[in-house]
């Protein structure tokens, strides 16, 4: 909105212009801002963004002093956080499904839904509890509000297993500072799932999330440590201390 605004201005003015757009959504008016803008950076290759020539694919940029891994921290076993705004988009609902499947296979987990919802979604989240307690794993299963973001380094440090939901395109920050948080992360991003471990993947569906979540568990100890080290790795390349070099040298060439 900004550049379409004052692109035009600014561009007779001589200013250069930057644009840092990362969704896999968007519309002739992206088209138009892009016209404005002598960079855009983005994370995804799925962007919306990805189509323009003057396009940069960046590090996402995850804070690494705020993120990290601790080995000496105890974690709860078998234990597995959905962490964002409670909303139909990020699909809480899919993550609920797949621990009640994981129930119906007795397999044992502790689960936390960490994150606000808007006035607008407070129907959704009522639901969602409401459907934790019909699907009878509410011992298993706690919701908290939403916590500040230094806090969230507690929510990784205390889980095995992360879970993103979000399609690509998005490509979340979450995925790297739970990564570096020592978290063994499970998507369904493109983006993501073409740098890590195969074990990490699923389909987008509560039944294959059940499936991967359950053979996570079940990962031999060496094994873990294995794709925590690779994920750790990913994660710093991944840094802010990356992106911020990356920024700077794109903006100043």
């Amino acid at each position: 909105e900004y550049v379409l605004l004052g692109g035009l201005w600014w561009k007779l003015l001589g200013k250069k212009v930057f644009l840092w757009r990362n969704h896999y959504a968007g519309s002739w008016l992206t088209d138009i801002a892009s016209f404005f803008c002598d960079k855009i950076f983005c994370t995804s290759k799925h962007s919306y963004t990805a189509q323009y020539k003057k396009t940069v694919l960046m590090p996402v940029g995850a804070d690494l002093n705020i993120f990290r891994h601790d080995a000496n921290l105890s974690r709860m076993p078998r234990s597995t956080p959905f962490l964002g705004r409670v909303t139909p988009s990020k699909r809480p609902d899919v993550f609920i499904e797949a621990l009640w499947i994981l129930r119906q296979r007795d397999v044992s987990f502790i689960a936390t839904v960490c994150g606000p919802s808007l006035m607008n979604d407070g129907h959704f989240a009522k639901k969602l509890r409401e459907r934790v307690n019909e699907l009878g794993i509410t011992e298993s299963v706690s919701f908290v509000d939403g916590v500040s973001h230094d806090a969230t380094s507690i929510v990784y440090a205390s889980h095995e297993v992360f879970v993103d939901l979000s399609r690509s395109g998005m490509y979340n920050k979450t995925l790297f500072e739970a990564a570096a948080s020592g978290c063994l992360v499970i998507s369904m991003s493109d983006d993501f799932n073409a740098h890590v471990d195969s074990h990490l993947s699923f389909d987008g569906t509560a039944e294959d999330l059940a499936d991967t979540i359950e053979k996570i568990f079940l990962l031999p100890v060496v094994e873990r440590v294995n794709i925590i080290d690779d994920l750790q790795t990913f994660a710093t390349a991944n840094s802010l201390h990356k992106w911020g070099e990356r920024v700077v040298s794109e903006m100043y060439i």
